[in-house]
C-alpha cells in the first residue's frame, strides 16, 4: 500500500467490536461481550448508519436478551416505514412514467438505502418537474432553503413532530455532478432482495459511494465502509473501468485515494486486506495518477479517531474538490468558472453559518382546550426540522406578574381588598374567574383601567419581542394573539370583541400583521373534556362564537380542532411552510448565489 499503517487510537476497541458485529464473515460470541460494550457498539452502528437487518440475519436468536435487540427492533421499524413511504411515491411516479433509482445503494442487503438523513432518489434528467408536482400532491412541502443544484428536498409531516424527508435528484453530485447520467441509467439493475426497486450497476454504485464519503462527508463511516466493501467484492471488471468514469468527471485522483483510505481502514479493523489481490495490484500501478493527493492528503488521514474508521482532512479535501471541478472534461470552461465561483460562495455561507431567511409571523388562536400550545410547539419543531430559525411566543393579557400587582392595587382602591372588606369568594376554575372579573368590571372606571393594564401587558410580547425577532429574520409563532386578547377582554367585561376599547385599538395598530393566522376550531364540550379545569363550557362556547366571527372578518385559516392532533399538525405545518416558501428569497442569499431561482430554474 502507498501509506503505512499508524497505531490505532485508544478508543478503537468499541469501533473494532462494532465493525466485527456488522461484518458478515466475522465471528463474534455475543455472550462473551460485556453488555455495556454491546450497547456502545450498537449506538456506534446506529450513528454511523449501519443496517441492523443483516446483523439480525447473522446472529438470529443469539441477539435475544442483548442490548442489540432494541437496536434491531428500532431499525426494522424505520426500514418498514421508509420502504412503505417510498413505495407510495414510487407508484405515484410510475403512473407518470417516471423511473426512480435508489442510487446510493450498492446492492448490499437491504438494497433499499433507508439510513440516510434524507431518502435520496434519482430520476432521469428532465423529470424533476413532474417529480416535484407528484410529491406536492402527496402532501410534501419543498424546502427551498436547503435546495441544491438539480436536487430538491421535500418533507411530509406525519404527526407527533415526525416527518419523512425525500431528496429528489436529477444528477448524482454534490454541488457539481460527479457521474454521467447515461451510464448510471444504462447499467441500472433491479435489486435481488427487493426486485421492485432500481439500483446502480456495481461500478456506478462504487463510484457513488466513494465520491459521497470522500468528497461530501470527508469521513469513512462504518456504513460506507461496508457499502464500499460490498461493491468491491462484486466487481466483475477491473478498477480501471470506474476510474475512467471518474477521470472524465475530474476526480480520478480522488477515486484512487479513496480506495487507499478504505483499504487502510479495513486492514486496521480486520487485520486483512479489503481489496482482492487483483485490485491491490491495480492500486499499486496507479500511484502517478494521484500523486498530488498522495502527498498532500493521505498522510493527514486519521484512522480510528472519534470512533470513525477514517477522517479526511478538510483543507486538503477542499483543494481536491476544486481540482475536480477544473478537471471535469464534461463541463465547458465557462461553466467551470461559474462552478468554482458558486461553490466558493456556498462554502463561505456554510462556514460563516449564514442563514438568511425572510421573516414570517404565524399566529395560532383558539379557545382554551383547542390545542394551541401543542400545535404551536409542533410547528416550532417543524421549522426547526427544516433548518429555519424560529421563535415561539406565548402571552395572555393581564397574566404577567406586573399586571397582577396593578390589578390587586386597583381592587384595593375600589374597595375590594381593604382590611375590613369581605373576602371575595375563592376562584377555583376559569369559568369562575371570568364571572368574578365580569362582576368587578361593571364599574366603568374599573373597566377603563383594566383595559389599559390588559393592553399594556401585551405590548412587550406582541410588539417588542415579535418585531425584534422579525427584524432579525426569524419565523415567529404566537401561541395566542390579538383575536384571543379581544375575546378574553370581551368575556371579562361582557362587551363586543369587534368594538374594543381605545387601549386595545391602539395595541392593534402597533402589532405586526400576521402572515398566517390560524384558528383551531373545536366544540366547547370537547375543549372542556380536554381541559376540565375550565369548569364550564358556557364561556368556551361564547368564546368560540366570537373567534369564528373574527376569523371570518379577518380571513383567518380555520382548522378543525375536533380532528386528531396529527391531522391538525399536517394541516398547520403545510399552511405555514407554504406561506414561508412562497416568499422565500433574500438579498444576502442572492449575493451568495443561494436563492432558489439561482440554484434551479423555476417553473411557473
Amino acid at each position: 500500500m502507498s501509506t503505512s499503517p499508524e497505531r490505532l487510537a485508544p478508543n478503537v476497541d468499541v469501533l473494532r467490536l462494532a465493525a466485527h458485529i456488522a461484518n458478515p464473515v466475522s465471528a463474534v460470541d455475543l455472550r462473551a461481550v460485556d453488555a455495556g460494550a454491546l450497547s456502545r457498539a450498537g449506538q456506534l452502528l446506529e450513528k454511523q448508519k449501519v443496517s441492523f437487518i443483516p446483523i439480525a440475519q447473522k446472529f438470529g436468536s443469539a441477539l435475544d436478551g442483548t442490548p442489540l435487540a432494541d437496536f434491531v427492533a428500532r431499525d426494522a421499524a424505520r426500514y418498514r416505514a421508509q420502504r412503505d413511504e417510498f413505495e407510495r411515491i414510487r407508484l405515484a411516479l410510475a403512473e407518470e412514467r417516471v423511473s426512480t433509482m435508489v442510487f446510493k445503494s450498492t446492492g448490499a442487503v437491504p438494497s433499499f438505502h433507508y439510513l440516510s438523513s434524507n431518502l435520496d432518489i434519482l430520476v432521469q434528467e428532465g423529470n424533476a418537474r413532474i417529480g416535484r408536482r407528484v410529491l406536492t400532491d402527496l402532501g410534501y412541502v419543498e424546502l427551498l432553503n436547503v435546495e441544491e443544484p438539480r436536487k430538491f428536498l421535500f418533507r411530509r409531516f406525519t404527526g407527533d413532530g415526525s416527518s419523512f424527508a425525500f431528496h429528489l435528484h436529477e444528477v448524482v453530485g454534490w454541488g457539481v455532478p460527479f457521474l454521467d447520467n447515461l451510464p448510471v441509467w444504462e447499467h441500472a439493475r433491479h435489486a435481488t432482495d427487493d426486485p421492485d426497486i432500481l439500483i446502480p450497476g456495481v461500478s456506478e454504485g462504487l463510484l457513488v459511494t466513494l465520491a459521497h464519503w470522500f468528497y461530501e462527508d470527508k469521513a469513512l463511516s462504518l456504513g460506507n465502509l461496508f457499502l464500499t466493501a460490498h461493491a468491491l467484492r462484486n466487481m466483475s471488471e477491473a478498477l480501471a473501468e470506474p476510474a475512467a468514469h471518474a477521470r472524465r468527471r475530474g476526480w480520478e485522483d480522488g477515486f484512487w485515494s479513496a480506495l487507499v483510505v478504505f483499504a487502510a481502514a479495513w486492514n486496521r479493523l480486520f487485520d486483512e486486506p479489503g481489496l482482492s489481490s487483483e485490485q491491490r495490484e491495480e492500486l499499486e500501478r496507479a500511484p502517478a495518477r494521484y500523486a498530488g493527493l498522495r502527498k498532500r492528503l493521505l498522510p493527514l488521514v486519521s484512522y480510528g479517531s472519534n470512533d470513525v474508521p477514517a477522517l479526511i482532512p478538510f483543507g486538503a479535501n477542499k483543494v481536491a474538490y476544486y481540482h475536480k471541478i477544473t478537471r471535469d472534461i464534461a463541463r465547458p470552461v465557462g461553466r467551470k468558472l461559474v462552478d468554482v465561483s458558486d461553490t466558493l460562495l456556498w462554502a463561505v455561507r456554510w462556514k460563516l453559518h449564514i442563514r438568511s431567511q425572510p421573516a414570517l409571523l404565524v399566529t395560532v388562536s383558539g379557545i382554551d382546550g383547542s390545542g394551541k400550545s401543542l400545535q404551536a410547539e409542533r410547528l416550532r419543531g417543524t421549522f426547526d426540522t427544516c433548518d429555519v430559525r424560529v421563535q415561539q411566543i406565548w402571552a395572555r393579557g393581564a397574566s404577567s406578574r406586573g399586571a397582577g400587582v396593578l390589578i390587586r392595587a386597583g381592587k384595593r382602591a375600589l374597595g375590594g381588598g381593604g382590611s375590613g372588606a369581605t373576602a371575595p369568594p375563592k376562584v377555583s376554575n376559569e369559568a369562575q374567574k371570568f364571572e368574578e372579573r365580569r362582576q368587578r368590571l361593571r364599574n366603568p372606571v374599573a373597566r377603563w383601567a383594566f383595559s389599559v393594564v390588559f393592553a399594556a401587558d401585551l405590548v412587550r410580547p406582541y410588539v417588542w419581542q415579535t418585531r425584534r425577532a422579525m427584524l432579525n429574520g426569524r419565523v415567529v409563532i404566537c401561541d395566542r394573539h390579538i383575536c384571543d386578547a379581544l375575546v378574553d377582554y370581551a368575556l371579562y367585561t361582557g362587551t363586543d370583541p369587534a368594538n374594543p376599547p381605545l387601549a386595545l385599538k391602539v395595541l392593534h395598530t402597533m402589532i405586526p400583521r400576521p402572515n398566517v393566522a390560524i384558528l383551531l376550531d373545536v366544540d366547547a364540550d370537547e375543549a372542556l373534556r380536554r381541559k376540565p379545569e375550565e369548569g364550564s363550557a358556557e364561556h368556551l362556547a361564547a368564546a368560540r362564537r366570537m373567534l369564528l366571527d373574527l376569523a371570518q372578518a379577518r380571513r383567518m385559516t380555520v382548522v378543525g380542532g375536533n380532528s386528531n392532533a396529527e391531522e391538525i399538525q399536517r394541516s398547520v405545518a403545510r399552511t405555514a411552510l407554504d406561506s414561508f416558501y412562497a416568499r422565500y428569497g433574500t438579498l444576502i442569499n442572492w449575493l451568495l448565489r443561494s436563492n432558489p431561482g439561482q440554484l434551479n430554474t423555476r417553473e411557473h
